[in-house]
């Protein structure tokens, strides 16, 4: 769950980097927050489901649910 929210958390600057950058500025932290994300997305959560292959179906179960990811 740690690593969804700190994806949250860095998606959620870019409304306030868009309105305080330069348009330069922005697409360079823009880059790096997709970056990062995509990282923790594919090399760390793979990491974890290959070994823990339970807590992505209960992730997914999560998600069906609700819409959205819940912490429980």
């Amino acid at each position: 769950m740690v690593a969804f929210r700190s994806s949250a958390n860095l998606n959620d600057l870019l409304p306030l980097l868009r309105e305080h950058c330069e348009e330069k500025e922005y697409k360079e932290f823009l880059d790096a927050i997709a970056q990062i994300s995509g990282d923790i997305a594919h090399v760390l959560l793979q990491k974890i489901y290959s070994q823990h292959p339970e807590i992505e179906v209960e992730i997914d179960r999560r998600i069906d649910a609700y819409g959205v990811l819940i912490s429980g």
